[in-house]
């Protein structure tokens, strides 16, 4: 008998932390066209239809463990989406100035929290 080499117990599976980055980048591409379909709904239905889908891709997002600082902080953009009202977009300079001059807490620490990561990762790049 010869000894065959197809022993599949013994190759090394695939690292989760690949896995886990591949699924974010996915779920981010799906957010993002949910906002643009957002942005550009002609009708009430369309637009409350997206924004169900993105809330719900906005929770799978925040439930992928991720270590990229870059990563993080679309994690942190998608938390402020689904928690602050008006959408925003924490790398649009107008709305940076408009979160830092509001009275809301939440939004402050977000936004620096997502500012650290951006530099972070513009560091990195």
């Amino acid at each position: 008998m010869h000894k065959g080499n197809n022993k599949r117990g013994l190759m090394p599976s695939q690292p989760a932390a690949a896995i886990a980055a591949l699924d974010f980048a996915h779920q981010w591409e799906a957010f993002r066209r949910a906002l643009q379909i957002i942005d550009s709904a002609a009708d009430f239905a369309t637009r409350d239809a997206a924004n169900e889908e993105a809330a719900r891709i906005a929770d799978s997002l925040l439930s992928i463990p991720v270590r990229q600082p870059q990563a993080i902080s679309a994690k942190v953009a998608a938390y402020a989406w689904w928690h602050l009202a008006g959408s925003p977009d924490l790398s649009d300079p107008a709305t940076q100035w408009r979160i830092a001059d509001s009275d809301n807490d939440a939004a402050k620490g977000l936004l620096a929290v997502y500012l650290d990561l951006a530099r972070l990762s513009e560091a990195g790049a």
